[in-house]
């Protein structure tokens, strides 16, 4: 399978590349939807939710799929507050081949954003 993979994408893939993009492009598209979370609570009973969705797509468990189907990059701006302003309503319009939410990822995958330097909205200090 792999090999036909390789020579049917061009491209050095296997079968787990493939998987791991089509759950973390579902993952991302999913957390994108979700208000930012405000508690620590919140951030992990969204994350659970959604890693529970993904690995029953994958049919796997949500500690794998969490641990190695979802780009930390996307948890990391989910985390941050950052993914609804990096995950726009209109995907771009390339590379064809990708659906819209895929094109999202490779956007946001390519921004390479740093993270930003305040915490999370439940670990700021009140004023």
């Amino acid at each position: 399978m792999n090999d036909y993979l390789r020579t049917t994408a061009g491209i050095d893939a296997t079968a787990k590349d493939f998987r791991t993009w089509r759950a973390t492009s579902f993952a991302a598209a999913m957390l994108a939807d979700l208000p930012t979370p405000r508690s620590e609570r919140a951030a992990r009973t969204a994350m659970k939710e959604v890693a529970t969705t993904v690995s029953e797509m994958l049919r796997n468990t949500p500690a794998v799929c969490r641990a190695s189907y979802i780009h930390p990059l996307v948890v990391d701006r989910f985390l941050d507050g950052s993914l609804p302003e990096l995950w726009p309503a209109t995907a771009p319009r390339a590379p064809r081949g990708l659906d819209a939410d895929e094109r999202r990822l490779l956007m946001l995958l390519h921004a390479q954003r740093p993270a930003r330097a305040e915490p999370p909205i439940w670990r700021a200090k009140a004023s």
